[in-house]
């Protein structure tokens, strides 16, 4: 199942997210985390030339667009009292292996964006907790979908302005 983009993106349920941690906050006594897709992954996942490009030209323009998107996402979700919010971004750790960076004409151009879409997202916003879950695609007993150490990405991901990172170390 493969969602593509293929006309211009408007909510039809804003505050979707948040509504869902209301019933959470409402339902335990316990901390409350709900997640959102980071641009970059909604990017990567959800935007195909082929399909996409009459609603949104280029990957980056979709990006781009979800950004002031997910911003209210967020702010709705604080204003209920969700205690943490994860900004979900595996395909810029994917940036660790080496045979996926190759596929970029610049790695380092993918890691900035991905990483700037983040904290304009953030900016400013108090009263929650922001993480960062990186992963390289652990996909369970099948495997991942990248290896290797955070060192390639470190440059960029001690650039996210966020409390938490939630980093994966099972895979090599």
């Amino acid at each position: 199942y493969h969602q593509v983009i293929t006309g211009t993106m408007t909510p039809r349920q804003p505050g979707i997210v948040a509504e869902g941690g209301r019933f959470l906050r409402e339902n335990t006594d316990r901390a409350v985390k709900v997640a959102l897709q980071s641009p970059y992954l909604s990017g990567q996942r959800r935007w195909e030339p082929d399909h996409s490009t009459a609603a949104y030209p280029t990957r980056d323009a979709f990006c781009e667009a979800l950004v002031p998107v997910l911003r209210e996402e967020l702010l709705a979700v604080r204003e209920i009292g969700v205690d943490l919010v994860q900004l979900d971004e595996p395909h810029l750790c994917v940036l660790v292996d080496p045979e996926e960076r190759a596929t970029f004409d610049d790695p380092e151009a993918e890691m900035r964006k991905a990483v700037d879409w983040i904290n304009a997202i953030v900016d400013g916003v108090e009263g929650v907790t922001l993480a960062v879950h990186l992963c390289r695609r652990n996909w369970g007993r099948q495997g991942w979908g990248a290896a290797g150490g955070y060192e390639a990405i470190l440059d960029q991901i001690t650039r996210l302005n966020v409390d938490q990172l939630m980093m994966e170390f099972s895979i090599p």
